[in-house]
């Protein structure tokens, strides 16, 4: 069986936990000319559970951190 995978999900995939996600995918959008191909809202609206980008052919995913949760903020 022949599976056809898109380049941008192909390789490893680097994923970052950062303080203000939304910020920073506009700061990659500009740095790097970035393509953001997907974002999801975190239930109080205001962190992101997932932001995908496309840089150069590759992806780089992207969310905030949620210190309740167990994904703190590591300096």
């Amino acid at each position: 069986m022949s599976e056809t995978i898109d380049p941008v999900m192909k390789d490893v995939i680097p994923y970052i936990n950062v303080v203000g996600a939304t910020e920073a995918l506009a700061f990659y959008e500009k740095a790097f000319a970035a393509k953001e191909l997907n974002r999801m809202a975190g239930e109080d609206g205001k962190r992101l559970v997932h932001g995908h980008l496309e840089i150069n052919g590759g992806s780089l995913m992207v969310s905030d951190v949620f210190p309740e949760a167990g994904y703190d903020h590591q300096p």
